[in-house]
């Protein structure tokens, strides 16, 4: 009998979780990605049409307590794939470079300060994280923490398509 309660309430938890997650990324854009062309915190020119291969956008904020979580293992999988991250609302690009380098990360950041870039994707809360395939759709997109092994596999089905 108590395996049963445990089993229900487990069940009863992951609907809810499941729900949650539905719910804050109800807003996000699918299908064709958004034109995404802009200058990196450090100057490089990103063009997300130029992309021939699977692409990881990531939203944050430096505010973001869950971002602080979710952005060492962004950092992780920029070491093996494209990936450029969105700084919401978090200074400018000198302000955003001198955080990135006191946590050590080492993931290409462009500023959205007004929010603007944010906006267009359909990002309300943060960390918001797409996977975008070689042909510019979004096949993934998420609110919340995302653990690296989920960034990769979703990287991973994105290249099959």
């Amino acid at each position: 009998m108590k395996f049963k309660r445990l089993l229900f309430e487990a069940a009863v938890m992951a609907a809810l979780l499941l729900g949650i997650a539905l719910w804050q990324g109800r807003t996000l854009v699918s299908g064709a990605a958004p034109p995404l062309h802009a200058l990196t915190t450090r100057g490089a020119p990103f063009d997300l049409a130029a992309a021939k291969q699977p692409t990881l956008i990531y939203f944050w904020g430096t505010w973001c307590p869950i971002c602080r979580l979710t952005s060492p293992n962004v950092n992780a999988v920029a070491a093996r794939h494209r990936v450029v991250t969105v700084a919401l609302q978090s200074g400018d690009p000198h302000a955003i470079n001198a955080f990135l380098a006191k946590k050590g990360l080492t993931f290409p950041a462009i500023a959205d300060g007004d929010g603007a870039i944010a906006a267009q994707w359909g990002v309300r809360g943060v960390p918001a994280i797409f996977i975008i395939d070689r042909h510019g759709v979004i096949r993934f997109a998420s609110v919340g923490y995302s653990s690296r092994w989920g960034m990769e596999a979703r990287l991973w089905a994105a290249s099959l398509r």
